[in-house]
């Protein structure tokens, strides 16, 4: 999964001009996806990537992003962080614009909740498990 993260993150950071300017960290344990996570992850992955381009990084002479997929229990977690100024929780999940209903449509898909936590920065946070099929042939690959 790490891999096919980086390439999905050079590609949105490419499409924005942005890949000379923000510094990405990919952490990933090794772990693969059948198609039905695999799309809405990475949907999901791409729209907070597009998000941080319009708003943290616009402007900006260099910026940086973190993504960490690791396993949690059942199932999976996902940390997503820009240096950029941040959005406050009220406002994540009142606001009704399509880039967020996007995400929490894709959340849902992969049975799983989205949140965001405060600290310095933003920071998403998708907590999810895969369906009992894909959980058996992950335990199996393991």
């Amino acid at each position: 999964a790490r891999t096919f993260i980086e390439v999905l993150v050079g590609s949105v950071l490419n499409s924005f001009g942005l890949e000379d300017r923000i510094r990405a960290l990919v952490q990933a344990d090794r772990t693969e996806f059948s198609m039905d996570t695999l799309v809405p992850l990475s949907l999901l992955i791409n729209e907070l990537i597009t998000n941080s381009a319009k708003h943290a990084f616009h402007g900006r002479k260099e910026g940086f992003l973190s993504i960490q997929l690791k396993r949690a229990g059942r199932g999976f977690e996902l940390l997503y962080q820009d240096d950029g100024p941040g959005l406050q929780q009220e406002r994540f999940f009142q606001e009704r614009s399509f880039g967020n209903q996007l995400v929490q449509s894709l959340a849902e898909q992969l049975n799983g909740q989205v949140g965001l936590e405060r600290a310095d920065h933003t920071r998403v946070v998708l907590r999810f498990v895969p369906d009992e099929q894909e959980r058996t042939a992950l335990r199996t690959a393991s």
